[in-house]
């Protein structure tokens, strides 16, 4: 993950996962994104781009409800904090991803 500094940024942080798998990328992201944010309490994708999966993620001993939602650019990923922060991630995934 490559984090933006630049405030006027769309995009606060670019994510590299290695599948269009959320249950198997987004705990190692989300355990990340806690030094940052603190706790997360949501992450809303688009459904288009990711395999299905289940809601909630339990993360640690946290609930993480996913939320899919059709974006304009299916590759955005937003993940709230339950302090109320927002943080906008641009997914870049490989092509001929790997499914887990």
């Amino acid at each position: 993950m490559h984090l933006r500094t630049d405030p006027k940024d769309y995009i606060d942080a670019t994510w590299w996962p290695r599948t269009n798998n959320l249950a198997t990328e987004l705990p190692d992201l989300i355990t990340a994104l806690q030094l940052r944010t603190g706790p997360i309490s949501r992450v809303v994708y688009d459904p288009s781009a990711w395999s299905p999966t289940d809601s909630p993620l339990i993360v640690g001993e946290r609930r993480v409800r996913l939320d899919p939602y059709p974006f304009e650019l299916s590759d955005t990923v937003y993940v709230y904090g339950v302090n109320g922060s927002v943080m906008v991630l641009q997914a870049v995934r490989p092509i001929g991803s790997i499914e887990s």
